[in-house]
């Protein structure tokens, strides 16, 4: 059940790559409309070479805690 027994049920692939701006904007409108705790959030960097690397992880761990998870590969 969601959020019944605490564990993930559900996981939220979320691929970037750049953009910034709205990959920041995508995880908060993700935290403001999906409430409880039952899926974690699996950010796939993509080779990114702004913002991205250094923010997501950040502000991943910030809305999700420890239900946030970051991926970087080299290249897309």
């Amino acid at each position: 059940m969601p959020g019944g027994t605490g564990g993930t049920i559900l996981s939220i692939i979320i691929p970037a790559l750049n953009q910034w701006t709205l990959s920041a904007e995508c995880l908060r409108a993700l935290r403001r409309h999906t409430p409880g705790d039952f899926f974690q959030v699996v950010f796939v960097d993509n080779g990114s070479t702004d913002a991205t690397l250094s923010q997501a992880p950040v502000l991943g761990r910030e809305l999700f805690g420890d239900r946030f998870l970051c991926l970087r590969s080299d290249q897309n």
